[in-house]
């Protein structure tokens, strides 16, 4: 279930032009695993940086620290969870966009490939990731298998894993 505050800060996202895509834990969840996440992961083009750091800082919210790919935000109030925004060059996300699923009320969450090649990602960029995304990994391919072919599954694992999860991502996919 997305929170309602995470589905309000979208929709004033959205009456600003700014498109996002809600990936990591609530998108796990909207894909069927409950699971308990802390934060709001959102998917955003790189090119509305600026215009998102500046809204963001009109709408209560402090930058808790920036890397290269995301900045974390937390609400002055702490109404709201933490805000991770991903940003994504402009390709990526129109074609992350493209193949989200709508859910009600408008906001879009990843679609089951793009949601585990970003877990697949995250943990070679960040192994001590490793047990949290590839038991998400594991459960979304369990019971979404229908919605990504083996054959896709492992091109999405040479393509994003580390030499060292390689191995036992490709296992992770079920046996018929």
């Amino acid at each position: 279930m997305v929170p309602e505050s995470i589905r309000s800060l979208i929709a004033s996202l959205s009456r600003e032009g700014i498109d996002v895509i809600i990936g990591g834990g609530l998108a796990v969840n909207q894909h069927g695993f409950s699971r308990l996440t802390t934060d709001a992961d959102l998917i955003v083009n790189r090119d509305d940086q600026e215009k998102l750091t500046a809204l963001f800082t009109n709408l209560g919210f402090v930058n808790r620290g920036s890397t290269r790919v995301s900045t974390r935000f937390a609400h002055l109030s702490f109404s709201v969870p933490f805000v991770d925004l991903l940003w994504t060059e402009p390709a990526t996300f129109y074609v992350f966009k493209e193949g989200a699923i709508i859910l009600d009320n408008g906001p879009r969450i990843l679609c089951l490939p793009h949601l585990i090649a970003m877990k697949i990602h995250a943990i070679a960029q960040s192994e001590e990731r490793f047990a949290k995304d590839s038991e998400d990994i594991r459960w979304l391919l369990k019971h979404g298998a229908q919605h990504l072919c083996q054959e896709d599954y492992h091109q999405l694992v040479q393509r994003f894993a580390s030499a060292y999860t390689k191995d036992y991502l490709l296992n992770l996919y079920p046996s018929s």
